[in-house]
């Protein structure tokens, strides 16, 4: 009576179902041990090695014995790749703005930033930077300037207003007064000095 039930019990410790059905089972005075197939590990052959998240899709996994490991791509770190590279702080130019956009994050590996300058400055440079594997940006040589010509088209509309509104003053005290020599005179003037001043502004 004691014998069969002692066969009872080894025969009861290596079960269909004792390794997952991923290695074989070897039955132990004590209990049994799986040996896993390859692909898989743990006691019960539960844990699978390389799967096809395994590494996040960021890099190559590696079997071991124990487990596996990732060798992650350029631009990305950690035990199963999880993480993007970080870029330094983003330095903006004076009189300028910035929108950045990436796949990992705005401040992160293959993220893009686009520049534009305030009105009235004109972008020296590449517009465009991008977040490096290095955590650099690819470009740091970007400035916003006055643009010059932009300022003289603005100042010569507002001269040429300050002008008319000048000669219609003149003419309406001269038709007041109906000293219409004078008034010539004095029109003559005012046009001579308003060329003057557009041709300093061009």
């Amino acid at each position: 009576m004691h014998r069969s039930s002692s066969v009872l019990k080894i025969c009861e410790k290596c079960k269909a179902t004792a390794c997952y059905r991923r290695g074989t089972c070897v039955e132990l005075a004590d209990g049994f041990r799986c040996i896993c197939d390859q692909g898989f590990y743990g006691n019960n052959c539960e844990n699978e090695k390389c799967k096809a998240g395994s590494c996040n899709k960021r890099g190559t996994c590696i079997e071991l014995a124990d487990g596996f490991r990732c060798i992650c791509d350029h631009g990305f770190y950690g035990n199963k790749c999880e993480n993007a590279i970080t870029c330094t702080p983003l330095k903006k130019p004076e009189h300028s703005s910035v929108n950045c956009s990436g796949p990992y994050g705005e401040k992160h590996y293959n993220a893009s930033c686009y520049f534009s300058c305030d009105d009235g400055y004109t972008l020296e440079g590449d517009p465009k930077t991008i977040c490096r594997e290095s955590g650099n940006w690819n470009t740091h040589d970007i400035q916003c300037t006055v643009n010059h010509r932009k300022l003289i088209l603005i100042i010569v509309p507002v001269g040429a207003v300050a002008a008319v509104l000048s000669a219609l003053a003149v003419i309406y005290r001269c038709l007041k007064r109906n000293h219409q020599a004078q008034c010539n005179k004095r029109l003559w003037r005012m046009k001579i000095k308003a060329y003057m001043r557009y041709q300093l502004c061009v």
